[in-house]
C-alpha cells in the first residue's frame, strides 16, 4: 500500500511540474510576443518616418519630426560671422513652402533660420541655411566646403547678446538619401548645423546632387 501511494504521489508531483513548467512556458511565448510586437511597432514606426521623408527642392522636407515654433523669450539671430571664411550675412526667418520644402533665403549674401528648429543659443539644432551660388556668380556659403573643425561661428542675436558655436565636423549628402533625422532631429544640447548645396547641378531637376553640411556646437 505504502508502494502505491508513493507511486501515486510521485505522478502527482510529475503532473504538477508538467503544468508548472507549461504554464511557465506559456508565459515565455507571451512575454517573447510582446518584445516581438513592440519591436515590430519600433521598426514600422521607423520606416514610417523613413517612408514620409521626400527631397523637395533644395532642402529637406522635415513636419513628420513634429518641429515646432520655439519659446518667443530667446531673441532672433540677426547676424551670422565667421572669421575663418570671411563671412558676414544678415539673417531672414525661414519656413516652409506650400510644397513642405524648407524656403530659401531670398538674399544670395544673407542666410536663413528655420523658423521650426532651434533658435541659436537654444537646446536643439538652429539650421542656418545658405546659397552656394546663383545665375550671378557666387553667394554666401560658397566657401563654406573650406571650414575646419574648431573654427568659430558666431551669432549675434536682436538683444545684442552673441551666441558661440565650434564646428565639430562636415558632410557631403546626396540630396537622394539626406539623414533628415541627424541633421534636422533633436538635441539634448545647442547645437547648428550649416546647410547649403553641394555636388553637380542637374539642369532637368533644378538644383544640385548634394548638401554640405556642417555641425557644431555652442560653447
Amino acid at each position: 500500500m505504502l508502494k502505491s501511494n508513493q507511486s501515486e504521489n510521485q505522478a502527482d508531483i510529475s503532473k504538477d511540474g508538467f503544468a508548472k513548467s507549461r504554464a511557465v512556458f506559456t508565459l515565455k511565448l507571451v512575454l517573447i510576443g510582446l518584445i516581438v510586437a513592440g519591436l515590430a511597432l519600433i521598426v514600422v514606426g521607423t520606416l514610417k518616418i523613413f517612408n514620409n521623408q521626400q527631397m523637395l527642392g533644395t532642402y529637406v522636407s522635415t513636419p513628420q519630426l513634429g518641429l515646432a515654433v520655439k519659446s518667443s523669450a530667446t531673441p532672433n539671430p540677426i547676424l551670422l560671422t565667421i572669421p575663418s571664411l570671411n563671412v558676414s550675412a544678415p539673417f531672414e526667418p525661414l519656413g516652409f513652402n506650400t510644397n513642405h520644402s524648407i524656403e530659401v533665403p531670398k538674399n544670395n549674401f544673407g542666410v536663413g533660420w528655420f523658423i521650426y528648429g532651434a533658435k541659436p543659443g537654444q537646446i536643439g539644432a538652429a539650421i542656418v541655411v545658405g546659397h552656394l551660388d546663383s545665375v550671378y556668380g557666387p553667394a554666401i556659403f560658397q566657401n563654406l566646403s573650406k571650414i575646419k573643425p574648431g573654427d568659430k561661428i558666431f551669432i549675434t542675436r536682436a538683444d545684442g547678446s552673441i551666441v558661440t558655436y565650434e564646428v565639430d565636423s562636415m558632410a557631403k549628402f546626396s540630396q537622394d538619401n539626406f539623414p533628415t533625422l541627424a541633421v534636422y532631429g533633436p538635441l539634448s544640447y545647442a547645437g547648428i548645423r550649416l546647410i547649403t548645396c553641394s555636388g553637380v547641378w542637374d539642369k532637368s531637376a533644378g538644383h544640385y546632387s548634394d548638401n554640405l553640411v556642417v555641425f557644431g556646437t555652442e560653447i
